[in-house]
């Protein structure tokens, strides 16, 4: 995150906390506008040389959840960073934090252990809104595209009305047949809808809620034994172990997260 000094964080700290909150913003907006969904449709006449398509419908997926999430946290990141650092500087009492995997970080400042549950409060209403998968659907992972599900193939067959005559009294020497007109539906192809998500499993998204509640609670529980002195060392491996246990070590380690 650039110079690593509390005057140099202090001197950047809008510009970090405009960028977290408009990227996290902004990716509200890309999960409300279900950006995360593709939709492919495939028609196969039965018939080669029919000429009659049909309109098939389409959609192009814009990006997936943990494509969002990992743009989205490398901002947060930053911010948490700038927090622990300068909180750190505020207090002369401290207490240990233990995460979700056992990670124990002895002597966090007492104005780190205050103010990032407030910022995970936030990132928590970020994570409650990720798209889940449609549970009405068979899901499967893409063997093409990272971080995508495709659904079972949904088969329909189309049909085309055709108009036909059927003779209701046959014709005699004094009178014409009498004939009946009527449609019938004749299946001409069959269609295919390929629906692909890039959004996550709900058993997931609870995954991640839940080491996140676990860790607010941990930092609300150290605060109430801060009594200890603060060790003059950085906080940014605590920083990176809290959101790698929430999303995972393997999507924060990426290498296109915005450093700064």
């Amino acid at each position: 995150m650039g110079k690593d000094t509390l005057a140099g964080l202090l001197a950047a700290e809008n510009d970090i906390r405009k960028e977290s909150a408009g990227r996290m913003n902004e990716g509200l907006h890309v999960y409300k506008g279900d950006a995360v969904s593709g939709l492919e449709t495939v028609y196969s006449p039965y018939n080669e040389g029919d000429r009659d398509i049909p309109v098939l419908d389409s959609k192009r997926r814009v990006t997936t959840v943990p494509e969002r999430v990992r743009y989205d946290l490398g901002a947060f990141r930053n911010l948490l960073r700038l927090v622990t650092t300068r909180e750190k500087s505020n207090t002369s009492a401290a207490a240990n934090v233990t995460l979700p995997d056992g990670t124990v970080f002895e002597a966090v400042p007492v104005g780190v252990l205050m103010e990032l549950p407030k910022q995970l409060q936030v990132l928590r209403e970020y994570m409650a809104a990720l798209p889940t998968l449609d549970n009405t659907k068979r899901w499967k992972e893409s063997t093409n595209e990272e971080f995508v599900y495709v659904a079972e193939t949904e088969k329909t067959i189309r049909r085309v009305k055709q108009i036909k005559h059927k003779i209701i009294v046959p014709a005699t020497e004094q009178h014409p047949a009498q004939v009946a007109e009527y449609s019938d539906s004749i299946p001409v192809g069959e269609m295919e809808r390929i629906v692909t998500s890039g959004a996550i499993t709900s058993v997931r998204k609870a995954q991640m809620l839940r080491a996140l509640d676990d860790i607010i609670a941990e930092f609300h529980r150290a605060r109430g034994n801060a009594n200890t002195s603060v060790p003059d060392r950085s906080l940014k491996p605590m920083v990176d172990s809290i959101l790698n246990s929430i999303v995972g070590k393997e999507l924060m380690d990426r290498k296109d997260i915005t450093e700064k």
